[in-house]
Order: C-alpha cells, then sequence, then structure tokens
C-alpha cells in the first residue's frame, strides 16, 4: 500500500512538473488594456490576445472564453464590440453577485496578436481611486482557449488584468457650470420682467 502510494504521489509531481513545464514554454497572454489609465466618464477597456508562440499554424484561427470581474458600485457595464476579424461565439453574459460582477463572453476567428474586442464601462457617481479589473479563462480547471488551424491545438495563456485611475473633474470646470448657469438664471429673470 505504501509502494502504491508513492508511486501515486511520483506521478503527480511528475505530472504538475509536465504542467509548469507546458506553461513556462506556451508564452501566451490574455490582458487587458491599457493596464493603468486615468478616465473620466465612460471608458473602454480592450481584450488582447497575444498567441504567436502556440501549437498549430500561424497565422492562426484562435478560441476561448473569457470572464472579467470589478466593483459594480464604482462602475457600469456598458457593452462588449468585436473587433474585426473576431467574431462571437458564445453571448455576452454579466451576473451581479452584489460586492463583485462578472462579464463572460466566448469568441472564435481571433488573430495571432491582436484587440479581439472592447469592453465599454461608465464610471458611477462617487467612484473614485483605482479601480481593478481582472480577468481569467471561462474554466480554469479544463482550459477553454484553442488553435483552430489546421486541428483544435489547446494551450493556456497567462491572464493580466488592469487598473484605472478615476480622474476628478477639475475644480476649473465646476466654477465655469455655476457661471454658465448663473448666467442663464439672469437672462430668464430679464425676459421675465420685460
Amino acid at each position: 500500500w505504501i509502494a502504491a502510494m508513492k508511486i501515486t504521489i511520483k506521478r503527480i509531481v511528475i505530472a504538475a512538473g509536465l504542467c509548469a513545464f507546458t506553461l513556462a514554454v506556451n508564452a501566451a497572454s490574455v490582458q487587458l488594456l491599457p493596464e493603468t489609465a486615468q478616465v473620466a466618464g465612460t471608458f473602454d477597456i480592450d481584450l488582447y490576445l497575444n498567441a504567436t508562440d502556440t501549437a498549430g499554424d500561424h497565422p492562426g484561427q484562435f478560441s476561448g472564453r473569457v470572464v472579467i470581474e470589478y466593483d459594480p458600485t464604482l462602475v457600469s457595464f456598458a457593452g462588449f464590440s468585436y473587433g474585426a476579424p473576431a467574431s462571437e461565439l458564445y453571448a455576452v453574459e454579466q451576473i451581479n453577485f452584489g460586492f463583485h460582477e462578472t462579464v463572460s463572453l466566448g469568441f472564435g476567428n481571433a488573430l495571432d496578436d491582436g484587440v479581439i474586442g472592447s469592453y465599454t464601462f461608465s464610471l458611477l457617481p462617487g467612484a473614485s481611486g483605482v479601480i481593478g479589473f481582472s480577468v481569467y479563462d471561462y474554466n480554469e480547471l479544463l482550459g477553454t482557449f484553442a488553435n483552430e488551424l489546421p486541428t483544435n491545438q489547446s494551450f493556456r495563456p497567462s491572464f493580466v488584468g488592469a487598473e484605472v485611475t478615476v480622474v476628478p473633474l477639475p475644480a476649473a470646470f465646476w466654477l465655469f457650470a455655476s457661471a454658465l448657469a448663473g448666467m442663464a438664471w439672469v437672462r430668464r429673470r430679464e425676459t421675465e420682467a420685460a
């Protein structure tokens, strides 16, 4: 029994080592761009794939399924638009868990190296500081990424999230806006008096 246990443990260690080696050799990545940005109002975050070092033909035809996660008290998801030639394989699905929200989607026909599409977000009132966006594989256990040319060549990319820093509107804007409102109020009073 102990000998069988040792063999099983050795197999697990060897399998883990092979997985680590495979992941180290495969330099593919999925990232959210910009990694860091300053924003105000509505903004976009690009979903970017670099799969130039994966198995299969190049240029290839890539597919996968991703999930992004963020704080729904700071931003509101407004939509996702695909960049050609990438296209939708699985519809966008948005799930709110209260303290965090996820948006998942599946894509196909993506290029080896380029933007798959763009997420659009709007800042919510009171949003401030740094807002983090994480990204990961829809099925972290089995993986969903593949190069479809010439056949289904699976790979596991690394994932890099993004951060955006909320830029408050400058004080000069508020002064200008209140001056305009004051001028409009004076003009209205003048026309009412006449």
